[in-house]
């Protein structure tokens, strides 16, 4: 990823048959890279066992969901990301 450009990410749940378009769930947004700085390397450090929240506050919310996924459904989360490409 570029630090410099902005990138649309999406996330859709079907929540029932997967024929039936008006039963899931949507969500997308632009993205953008955005560099570690130095008050952010702090705060993850203070957060050892909770990470997602300093990207939580700082409004990284791409990062902050992962990490969040990662912590409750661990290596699943990772091997699922992985089958998909991710």
């Amino acid at each position: 990823m570029k630090q410099d450009f902005k990138y649309q990410w999406y996330f859709k749940v079907y929540c029932g048959d997967r024929q039936t378009t008006s039963e899931y769930f949507y969500v997308n947004a632009w993205v953008q890279r955005m560099p570690l700085t130095s008050e952010l390397e702090s705060q993850l450090k203070m957060a050892k066992l909770k990470p997602y929240t300093a990207y939580a506050v700082n409004y990284i919310w791409q990062d902050a969901v992962t990490n969040l996924g990662l912590r409750v459904l661990g290596d699943d989360w990772a091997n699922l990301l992985t089958a998909v490409g991710l």
